[in-house]
């Protein structure tokens, strides 16, 4: 046999509605020695005929076939069944950009890291919304770097689907997925197992994938599933604890805290209590461990997270009154509507804002600070940076700012003429903003 330079795992489950136009953009990569391992998770829909079409007219193409057993235990299936040097995850309802697997292929080999990873798009067919999701920002690019110089890589989005990976370094390190059912969360220990590993990685700026917003039938889609983020928890807490790794503790804590904050987002009304009880818990016993270093968290961070432990009952109480209608409903009508800006006057809230709703598919179509300052200071963005002029005027605006703000923005606004044409939705910075 061959040598296989690249195996690409692409789990599958009931998705023939995108699976063609994914492995279509899989064999558009220019890699003869590659496999590419389409693990059937006992589909019931077409799926595994469109798979079996792929495998018929490209050698490269073979099918896993198996009975439904979850996101987890399919890709430990096909980590143990597949021959390549490196190892690349493609979701079966994403699309692969141009050339990208060739690209971190050959400066996998080049530079002998341990993981290349690049950036993503947030990707829509059904509105044309395609905007690059830049989430190594904070990270030097073209460049191989230690990965223990670089602690804030375990506070990323998980992304394991715009990387490549050394399968030698995975086996050695026994990085394996959790295999619970279905396909909730898998991808949050995973990616803290690969940073906790890795000795060497390298970034590329460039969007690996087009990232799927529109499918109704996704993981990410499903709010039943959040409390599987405890499971995943305890199995990061079970991976360091293994190798007497105690240093990485404090880093854990941050990182289960930023993904606590995002699943809160996805939970009804009924189930944030029950949530926040059990994250309560749990951040109680860090501080007292001595788990809490402040090295990791930014001063509003800092102030949220003692909140939670030492006035828990007030914060349970406002979080109820300001999620009456969930963000997560919020989001996916914010996911509608076009054109969208961000007016403020507050450098940290138009960052966290922007990144905030971007990260979750919204697409914002302009960023207008109001002081010079913070234009200055988000000249690196990849939203343009617009006056109030050049809005739409029929364009929905959201105001990133606390209480007192928002009178003596809307009266800039209404000096400018802007404030009747304009559709204004406060985002105002309370206690609990950002859960």
């Amino acid at each position: 046999m061959s040598r296989i330079t690249l195996s690409v795992l692409v789990p599958i489950y009931n998705v023939e509605k995108y699976l063609s136009e994914c492995l279509q953009s899989i064999a558009k990569q220019p890699i003869e020695d590659m496999e590419v391992l389409c693990i059937n998770d006992g589909s019931t829909d077409g799926s595994k005929q469109i798979i079996e079409g792929f495998v018929q007219k490209d050698s490269r193409f073979i099918l896993v076939d198996k009975e439904n057993s979850g996101y987890g235990n399919s890709l430990n299936i096909g980590l143990e069944q597949c021959c390549g040097e490196y190892v690349s995850i493609v979701e079966s309802d994403d699309i692969v950009a141009e050339n990208a697997l060739y690209d971190l292929l050959m400066i996998a080999l080049e530079s002998r890291v341990d993981v290349v990873k690049g950036n993503y798009s947030i990707y829509n067919s059904e509105t044309g919304q395609n905007d690059v999701y830049e989430n190594l920002w904070q990270e030097q690019y073209g460049l191989k770097i230690s990965v223990s110089d670089h602690p804030e890589l375990f506070f990323t989005a998980p992304s394991i689907w715009s990387a490549i990976y050394k399968k030698r370094f995975l086996d050695e390190n026994e990085i394996r997925f959790l295999n619970t059912p279905g396909a909730s969360y898998q991808d949050t220990s995973f990616a803290f197992k690969i940073w906790a590993s890795a000795a060497s990685a390298y970034f590329m700026k460039r969007a690996i994938i087009l990232y799927r917003q529109n499918n109704a039938d996704s993981s990410s889609n499903e709010s039943k599933k959040v409390f599987n983020i405890f499971s995943e928890v305890e199995e990061m807490k079970r991976f360091i604890s293994n190798r007497n790794n105690m240093d990485l503790f404090p880093i854990l804590v941050k990182t289960k805290f930023i993904s606590y904050r995002f699943t809160l987002h996805r939970l009804v009304k009924d189930e944030k209590i029950k949530f926040l009880t059990k994250v309560y818990e749990e951040l109680k016993s860090d501080f007292y461990c001595g788990f809490l270093d402040h090295r990791y968290w930014d001063d509003y961070e800092w102030s949220l997270v003692h909140s939670i432990i030492f006035g828990f009952d007030r914060f349970c109480e406002a979080v109820l009154q300001e999620f009456d209608i969930s963000d997560y409903n919020l989001l996916k009508q914010l996911k509608t509507i076009h054109p969208v800006y961000i007016y403020g006057s507050s450098l940290d809230i138009i960052h966290n804002l922007t990144e905030y709703l971007v990260a979750a598919g919204v697409h914002i179509d302009g960023i207008i600070g109001l002081e010079l300052g913070i234009n200055h200071a988000m000249e690196a963005s990849i939203i343009p940076l617009i006056s109030i002029g050049e809005s739409d005027p029929d364009g929905l605006m959201l105001i990133s700012s606390d209480d007192m703000e928002v009178p003596r923005l809307t009266e800039k606004l209404r000096a400018m003429n802007r404030y009747n044409e304009l559709v204004i939705h406060c985002i105002q910075q309370r206690h609990v903003d950002w859960w």
